[in-house]
C-alpha cells in the first residue's frame, strides 16, 4: 500500500484529539497559502473605470442622501430627484436658447434675418426702456448687422453664427474688426448669462456699434 494512503488510514484510525502534527511549521504554512492566494488565476478581476466612477457617485449620493434626509432617508430621496429634475430643465432651457453651428467653432446662430434695422432699434429703446437690458442689447446687436448688411457689406444668412458674421466684417471692413467683435462678444454674453447684462453693457454696445458704421462709411 502506497505511502499516501498509510497516512490516511492512520488519520483515520486515530480518534478526537489524536490527529498527526502538521508536517511544516506555522509560518511556512501561512507563506504557502499566501503564495497559492496570490496567483493571478484566483486574484478578483480589477474593476473598471466606469464601474469606479459609479462606486464613487453611489457613495456621494448614499452621503448626501443621509445628510438631507437624516433618519428619514426618503426626505433626502426626494431632495435628490427634485434636484435633478430641475437640472434637466435648465440644460433643456439652454439648449434651446443656444445654438452652436457646425460649420463655426464659436458662436451662436443668428435669427430675425431680413428686418430692418430701424425695426430692431425701436425694439431695443422698447426693451431698455422696460430695463430689459438682455434683450435691448441684443437688438442693437442685430440692428448693426442689419445696417452693415443694407450696406452690402455682410449678408445676412439664416442659420449663420456670430463667429461667422465675425470673419465677414473682418474680410470687409478690416478697421471695424476690433470694435465689432467687442460687441459680439457683448451679444454672445447676453445669450449665455442673461443676468450680468445691464445698462452699461447696453451702452457699450451702442458705442461699438456707433464705431463700426463710421468705418463702414468709409
Amino acid at each position: 500500500m502506497g505511502a499516501p494512503v498509510d497516512a490516511v488510514i492512520r488519520s483515520v484510525r486515530l480518534g478526537p484529539g489524536e490527529l498527526p502534527a502538521p508536517g511544516e511549521a506555522a509560518d511556512a504554512a501561512r507563506s504557502r497559502a499566501e503564495e497559492i492566494l496570490a496567483r493571478p488565476e484566483l486574484r478578483p478581476p480589477a474593476r473598471t473605470l466606469l464601474q469606479r466612477l459609479f462606486d464613487f457617485l453611489g457613495d456621494v449620493l448614499r452621503r448626501l442622501v443621509e445628510g438631507v434626509g437624516g433618519d428619514r432617508p426618503w426626505v433626502g430621496w426626494v431632495v435628490v430627484a427634485a434636484t435633478g429634475i430641475l437640472l434637466a430643465a435648465v440644460v433643456v432651457l439652454l439648449t434651446r436658447s443656444l445654438q452652436r453651428s457646425p460649420g463655426s467653432r464659436h458662436g451662436v446662430e443668428v435669427d430675425g434675418v431680413g428686418r430692418p434695422p430701424a425695426d430692431w432699434r425701436a425694439d431695443a429703446a422698447r426693451h431698455e426702456a422696460a430695463g430689459a437690458w438682455r434683450d435691448a442689447l441684443r437688438c442693437h446687436w442685430r440692428a448693426l448687422v442689419a445696417d452693415l448688411a443694407a450696406r452690402g457689406l455682410v449678408e445676412e444668412v439664416p442659420g449663420r453664427t456670430t463667429g461667422e458674421y465675425r470673419s465677414h466684417v473682418g474680410r470687409a471692413v478690416p478697421g471695424a474688426a476690433r470694435s465689432f467683435a467687442g460687441a459680439t462678444v457683448l451679444f454672445e454674453v447676453a445669450w449665455y448669462a442673461a443676468d450680468e447684462i445691464g445698462p452699461d453693457d447696453v451702452a457699450e454696445e451702442r458705442r461699438l456699434g456707433a464705431e463700426v458704421l463710421v468705418e463702414a462709411a468709409r
